[in-house]
């Protein structure tokens, strides 16, 4: 088998950034500064050189994004798909598949999912881009109930992903924490997520899960390097880390 041929990423940039308030009452997260460029500019610029098209999932404040990147941004075509509301991970792939009524269908046989929000090392999503099977980034925690984890097979396939697990699993389960970063298949879309909570949000965890139970193959790429934003105090490290953070030449 060889390598899917994949040129195009999805990012979701719709969050409110609630942990970031007040910093975010009038400038959305993805577009927080971090030493000179959006949070946003350092996922796609961490995203490999065949990644021709990135589509930008918005919500809160989007003309603010959509100002600054417009619909091209470093020789790639950008385009946007509206979220209206928070209603999950899932729902916004959904809306980029045309799954939705009024929303054209985007999506390549397969393509990179990833969050806005965090520092991502570079060479971790060119390996990702290599593997022959749906795939995702993981970073080994010291803090394994803080984030999502994947307990994984001998091969490193996923078994089952826990969100904030309990410490007493941790020792079954490992501390391999996802950093939202994935390779996966269109056809993924066809599952149907679990609702969570009050809004009835629909996640691709969920996806994941279900693919998983219906025998495809989710492989599990250690990156060397990530770094997690979540509040203003992570951004604060994250200006001092950035320097010496692994990330393409220009």
């Amino acid at each position: 088998m060889k390598p899917h041929q994949v040129n195009a990423a999805v990012i979701l940039a719709a969050g409110e950034g609630k942990r970031m308030r007040p910093a975010t009452t009038h400038t959305p997260k993805p577009m927080m500064d971090l030493n000179g460029k959006p949070l946003l500019g350092h996922m796609i610029d961490a995203l490999p050189p065949q990644i021709e098209r990135v589509i930008l999932v918005t919500g809160h404040l989007e003309d603010v994004i959509k100002y600054h990147f417009d619909d091209r941004y470093k020789d790639r075509e950008i385009v946007y798909v509206h979220q209206p509301e928070p209603l999950g991970t899932a729902d916004a792939l959904r809306r980029c598949a045309g799954v939705l009524p009024k929303y054209a269908d985007m999506l390549p046989e397969w393509f990179i999912f990833a969050f806005a929000d965090d520092l991502q090392d570079y060479r971790a999503i060119d390996e990702l881009c290599q593997q022959q099977t749906a795939a995702m980034l993981a970073h080994a925690t010291n803090n394994p109930t803080a984030f999502g984890i994947l307990e994984t097979d001998s091969e490193d396939f996923l078994l089952r992903m826990y969100e904030k697990p309990e410490a007493a699993l941790i020792p079954a389960i490992g501390n391999k924490a996802s950093t939202g970063v994935h390779l996966l298949p269109k056809d993924i879309l066809q599952y149907q997520p679990s609702v969570v909570g009050a809004k009835w949000e629909l996640h691709h965890s969920g996806l994941l899960e279900a693919y998983v139970q219906d025998g495809g193959r989710v492989k599990v790429v250690m990156a060397k390097e990530w770094l997690t934003i979540t509040d203003l105090h992570d951004l604060a490290q994250a200006k001092v880390v950035e320097p010496h953070f692994p990330k393409r030449s220009a």
